[in-house]
C-alpha cells in the first residue's frame, strides 16, 4: 500500500510528463535568417532591415485530446514554424508563418500576419511549447498541466480538454466520428495566403464584399427593364 502510494506520488502528471520538442529544422531557421523578409511586400517593396524573434515550433491538440484523453501525448507538431517581425526601428509588424509545401523538400514562407499585437505577445511569451488553435484563433502556451493564453487567460489542461470534448461530442454524433474538428487537423494553407488577415472584422468585410458581388451579378444578368423596373 505504501509502495503504490510512494509510486503516485512520484509519478507526474501526464501534461507535465510529457515532452515537446520546440526547436526549429536547421532549414526553417536559415529561411528567417535569410529569405522570410522578403514576404513582407508593400507596394511591391520590401521594408528594410526586417528582423525576426525567435522562430518557435507550433503545437496543435492531438486528436485523443480533444475527445477527452489526456492520459497521453496532449500536443503534437502542426507542421508549421512562426515568429515575430520587427522593423528596423523596433516597431512590431506581425507574423511569419513558415510550413514544408507538400512535396516540397525546402520551407517557405506560407501566411504573412500584419498583427503587431500578436508579433509582441509572442516575443514576450515564455519559451514553453506553443499551442494554436486554429478554429478560434487562440494561442496558448503549455506550462505542466495550465495552458496559458498569449492574452493573459489561463486554464487548466484537465479544464480545456473537458469543454473540447463536451463541444466535440455534439460534433462527433452528426458528423464522422473520426473527425479532427478541433484538434489533430491537418495544416490548410491556401496558394494566396501570404499578406492573408484573419478575424471577425475581415470577415465581415468579406462577406460584405460577397454580397455586393452578388448583387452585381444579378444586375448584369437581368434585361434592362427588369433592371430599370428593380431601380425603381
Amino acid at each position: 500500500m505504501v509502495g503504490a502510494l510512494l509510486v503516485l506520488l512520484l509519478t507526474p502528471t501526464a501534461a507535465a510528463a510529457q515532452s515537446y520538442g520546440t526547436t526549429p529544422p536547421d532549414e526553417v531557421l536559415a529561411l528567417f535568417d535569410e529569405g522570410a523578409a522578403a514576404a513582407f511586400t508593400t507596394d511591391g517593396a520590401a521594408p528594410t532591415e526586417i528582423t525576426f524573434g525567435t522562430p518557435r515550433t507550433v503545437h496543435r491538440f492531438t486528436h485523443a485530446y480533444t475527445r477527452g484523453d489526456a492520459r497521453g501525448d496532449v500536443l503534437e507538431p502542426d507542421g508549421t514554424w512562426i515568429a515575430p517581425a520587427f522593423a528596423a526601428d523596433g516597431r512590431s509588424l506581425g507574423t511569419a508563418l513558415v510550413w514544408y509545401p507538400d512535396g516540397q523538400p525546402d520551407p517557405e514562407v506560407a501566411v504573412v500576419e500584419w498583427d503587431p499585437q500578436l508579433a509582441r505577445r509572442l516575443a514576450a511569451a515564455p519559451a514553453d511549447p506553443l499551442i494554436h488553435v486554429a478554429e478560434a484563433n487562440q494561442w496558448f502556451t503549455l506550462d505542466g498541466d495550465q495552458l496559458r493564453g498569449l492574452d493573459g487567460s489561463q486554464l487548466s489542461v484537465a479544464e480545456y480538454g473537458q469543454s473540447l470534448a463536451a463541444h466535440l461530442a455534439g460534433v462527433d454524433a452528426t458528423g464522422d466520428p473520426t473527425s479532427s474538428q478541433a484538434g489533430g487537423t491537418q495544416v490548410l494553407v491556401p496558394d494566396s495566403a501570404i499578406l492573408q488577415p484573419r478575424g471577425i472584422a475581415t470577415a465581415l468585410v468579406i462577406g460584405g464584399v460577397v454580397v455586393l458581388a452578388a448583387i452585381l451579378v444579378r444586375r448584369r444578368l437581368l434585361p434592362r427593364a427588369d433592371r430599370d423596373e428593380t431601380s425603381s
